[in-house]
């Protein structure tokens, strides 16, 4: 299938997912072995991927086009580790038939097989600096091989089980071993001697050293994990699971910049703090039984699969985003504060901030009892939300604390909108109908407006917060908006709308202009003065938010961005405006006027655009969402991946 349709994939579309039942984050499945896949290795550019296998077999992939380049055939039985050297031009394999290969990368053949231990060989390593080689076997010893000589140049004695893992230390110091004994060794390798004995409850499968040389992560055959800290040997962290582990294979790994560990499991992928070891998200889903992990990137990695499969994911998204698997909790609403920042506000009344392309989850905002119903933020580093506790908080964005806690509404909140301009007023409506405008200083109201004109749907701030429009529509039919000034309540112009008219969203333009957003995907730009209709944009979507961020043309809805000189998304060329804007048309993405991707209809439910780029965030029903950016559009066909 990507042979046939690789021409057609649009290089400018960057996506940042995360893996569900629905929607796949997975960017390469690469078949080909024919039994278990028990080690995957990348090259250090993270190019390509070698695969060892119990079907015997070496592969070595590429990443990009999933193309296989190498199948090295040699060993007897099956290939239990393999490893590829820091210049990325050797691959070192180990096997159950007891010997150790290497290989040349380039020409995918054996370059020489080294002999020495007596059983099986189960784990392999290079030194940092590619010269030498450390393998463990079930004969209970480890070896230090030459690469030019192929000979032993050091056995490391005193585990009494055999010996499931070895790793050198990325300083080249030291090595560490696991063994069924139940025990992790650290071992000084000038000297060729014990240093520390790290006891575990379990057998130990896998081992390794963080980047930095400062901690040992080691995984047990109950799924038990741990933390050491390699200069004082304490036990930093130890999570008990009870599960068993059928996978038997290199299921645990360091991101490159040693923050995340990632863990293969039976049908799901952990990852956790690789400095605390606490749990970060479970990547739940059809994963199969997990048997090797490897990192490509510190977005990508590739994971091998007892049914000999091996899948490339991309966990950008996947990282924080959302995990059915760590909360029960539905994602109610998502906002953007700017491109690098998502707010997620949950069914459970917490919310959380997800930063660097939402890998990570910042910070964690806890007060609500009820579900957060709406986001907004300042431009001076404050957000609001808005629960059905009936309150509105206010935080500081940066910190995560409270700042204050507004109480007086007696319904669910269902709206909050700061002026744009100095961020000093705040206002909230709520489903009993009430609007109170307050101070976002010192939380004292300003105003509490009942505009007995029908349910309350939409409400908005002029830029400098001195009037407030609210906009209701009847159940009957058509609507009204009414302009106030927030000083003194004095009603400034009331606008009536159509009887056919409902109104949906409204906003301010900077010149204090009113954008009303209707069911029916109409869009009237107003003189709030007059109520003369200056200009109108017809959608197929219905709008539920929108307001101004960026320029006079820019507006931003629920739907993504649009530029108001146009009349329609399918007009942007002749109308002159912004071609890398992007918006939900109904079914399909638009870019510059241009349909380029096709949603789910599951994925239409709810949706949010951030104001500072291309990133939309969708909320499947299951409250589950999917957030994705979109690059510079560049017309025509793609270029080859």
């Amino acid at each position: 299938m990507r042979i046939q349709f690789e021409d057609s994939i649009s290089p400018w579309i960057e996506q940042h997912r995360r893996m569900n039942n629905h929607w796949s984050s997975s960017l390469q499945t690469l078949e080909g072995h024919t039994h278990t896949v028990r080690s995957v290795a990348s090259s250090p550019d993270g190019r390509s991927i070698v695969s060892g296998s119990d079907d015997t077999s070496i592969k070595i992939w590429d990443v990009a086009s999933g193309v296989l380049t190498h199948t090295m055939g040699g060993h007897t039985d099956g290939v239990r580790a393999v490893a590829l050297s820091p210049d990325g031009r050797m691959v070192v394999s180990c096997s159950y038939d007891e010997t150790i290969k290497l290989w040349d990368t380039a020409f995918g053949v054996a370059t020489k097989t080294l002999q020495g231990h007596s059983d099986r060989v189960m784990s392999l390593n290079f030194s940092p600096s590619g010269a030498r080689i450390v393998s463990g076997s079930w004969d209970q010893t480890i070896r230090i091989w030459d690469i030019c000589s192929g000979s032993t140049v050091q056995i490391l004695n005193g585990h009494t089980q055999p010996v499931e893992s070895v790793a050198f230390s990325p300083d080249g110091e030291m090595i560490v071993s696991a063994s069924l004994d139940s025990t992790v060794r650290l071992w000084i390798v000038a000297l060729g001697t014990t240093v520390k004995i790290l006891e575990h409850k379990q057998a130990v499968k896998t081992v390794l050293f963080s980047p930095d040389s400062t901690k040992i992560a080691s995984s047990c055959d109950l799924s038990d994990i741990y933390l050491w800290d390699v200069k004082t040997g304490e036990l930093l962290f130890n999570d008990n699971p009870r599960e068993m582990y059928l996978g038997d294979g290199t299921n645990l790994a360091f991101s490159p910049d040693g923050k995340i560990i990632a863990r293969g499991l039976t049908e799901r992928i952990e990852l956790r703090s690789g400095t605390s070891g606490q749990l970060i998200t479970k990547l739940q889903g059809d994963f199969g039984t997990i048997c090797s992990v490897s990192w490509l990137s510190s977005n990508i990695i590739a994971y091998g699969t007892l049914g000999g499969m091996i899948k490339i994911w991309d966990l950008r998204l996947a990282l924080a985003v959302w995990s059915q698997g760590e909360r029960d909790s539905k994602v109610t609403v998502v906002e953007f504060s700017d491109k690098d920042l998502a707010v997620l506000g949950f069914e459970d009344g917490s919310i959380w901030a997800l930063a660097e392309k939402w890998r990570a989850r910042s910070r964690t905002f806890n007060g609500h009892t009820a579900s957060v119903r709406t986001i907004a933020f300042s431009p001076k580093g404050k957000m609001a939300s808005g629960s059905s506790d009936g309150t509105v908080r206010l935080w500081n964005l940066k910190t995560g604390t409270t700042i204050g806690r507004l109480m007086d509404h007696g319904a669910t909140v269902t709206a909050v909108v700061f002026d744009q301009e100095t961020g000093h007023r705040i206002a909230s409506r709520s489903d009993d109908g009430i609007v109170i405008v307050w101070d976002s200083d010192s939380g004292k109201i300003i105003q509490r407006l009942d505009e007995r004109m029908g349910p309350v749907v939409s409400l908005a701030l002029s830029s400098d917060g001195s009037k407030i429009a609210i906009g209701a529509s009847p159940p009957k039919g058509g609507g009204k908006i009414r302009v106030r000034d927030t000083t003194s309540a004095m009603v400034l112009s009331e606008l009536n709308c159509l009887k056919h008219m409902h109104i949906r969203a409204i906003a301010f333009t900077s010149s204090d202009r009113l954008i009303t957003a209707f069911h029916n995907g109409i869009l009237d730009l107003q003189d709030t003065t007059s109520g003369a209709n200056l200009h109108t944009i017809k959608l197929e979507s219905i709008i539920n938010c929108l307001y101004f961020c960026s320029g006079k043309r820019q507006l931003t809805t629920d739907k993504g961005r649009l530029d108001i000189v146009s009349s329609s998304i399918r007009d942007y060329k002749q109308a002159g405006a912004d071609s890398q804007l992007v918006f939900l048309e109904y079914e399909w993405v638009f870019q510059g006027g241009e349909p380029i991707m096709w949603i789910p209809h599951e994925y239409r439910h709810r949706t949010a655009a951030s104001c500072h780029s291309n990133r939309f965030a969708f909320i499947p029903e299951n409250g589950e969402p999917v957030i994705i950016a979109f690059g510079n559009f560049k017309p025509g066909r793609g270029k080859k991946m």
